[in-house]
């Protein structure tokens, strides 16, 4: 191993992929965490593609599948961009994770960035297939990062009903009361 003003450089791959195995595996059988993915991320979050593809299929307007296209592309870099800084701020000390973070943000941005520049009329099969992809891997993206988050988990703290040990010492004070 290298060293850097006597500290060992060590191989971060190993505790990166060890950490996004974990957050990918803690919330799969966490059904808390299905449900706000489900209603929150795609129900709610890709509203813009579910109009569209009701406008498509004769609800409303002249379908057109430009616009479903142009949604797509809108929804996945504001859900992967968003996760990926959400992950960067929730990441701590972990410069592994941060960066991680760092490069998930660019690759929606220039995913993005690509997607316009390949998007023509009509819509072509592999516009769609990047469309799809992307919609994926922003979600993907939030699952990893919100997938240790204790908001999602339906695991409850057993002192909760107890109000913790009995002891820990009591916080507060009597100050300023009189009898």
């Amino acid at each position: 191993m290298a060293e850097l003003q006597g500290k060992k450089i060590a191989n971060s791959f190993r505790p990166l992929g060890s950490d996004l195995c974990v957050r990918i595996a803690t919330p799969v059988g966490q059904v808390t965490f299905w449900v706000y993915l489900l209603i929150g991320i795609v129900l709610c979050g890709g509203v813009p593609i579910w109009v569209e593809l009701l406008r498509h299929f004769g609800i409303g307007a002249t379908p057109n599948t430009e616009s479903i296209r142009t949604a797509m592309n809108a929804y996945y870099p504001a859900i992967g961009c968003a996760a990926a800084v959400q992950l960067a701020f929730a990441s701590g000390e972990k410069k592994y994770l941060n960066s991680f973070s760092f490069f998930a943000a660019f690759f929606f941005f220039v995913f993005s960035g690509l997607t316009l520049l390949l998007e023509k009329t009509p819509v072509t099969p592999k516009s769609w297939l990047i469309g799809v992809v992307g919609c994926l891997l922003a979600i993907a993206m939030w699952w990893i990062a919100n997938g240790l988050d204790p908001t999602y988990q339906d695991i409850g703290d057993p002192d909760a009903p107890l109000g913790g040990s009995p002891q820990s010492p009591l916080v507060g004070n009597t100050t300023g009361f009189t009898i």
